[in-house]
């Protein structure tokens, strides 16, 4: 699929750190959306390592969850 030319192509989170890899600095997209953006979230994880190789060639980095972000105790 990645052969041929789209608008926008989509993988799953397990394929992250092979997506990555494959196109080491050549990175070809200019924009990512993350969908569960809280299973990125580990900076110890590969998932999160490999996506932080992006940043440099990545012009906006858009996060979706569904996962509520409590500020404190009274708001769990």
């Amino acid at each position: 699929a990645l052969h041929k030319t789209a608008d926008v192509y989509v993988i799953n989170r397990e394929n992250v750190h092979w997506i990555v890899e494959h196109y080491a600095k050549k990175w070809p997209f200019d924009m990512i959306v993350l969908d569960e953006a809280s299973s990125f979230k580990s900076s110890s994880s590969q998932r999160f390592k490999s996506l932080r190789k992006t940043i440099p060639f990545t012009n906006r980095l858009v996060e979706l969850t569904g996962t509520p972000s409590p500020n404190g105790l009274l708001d769990i």
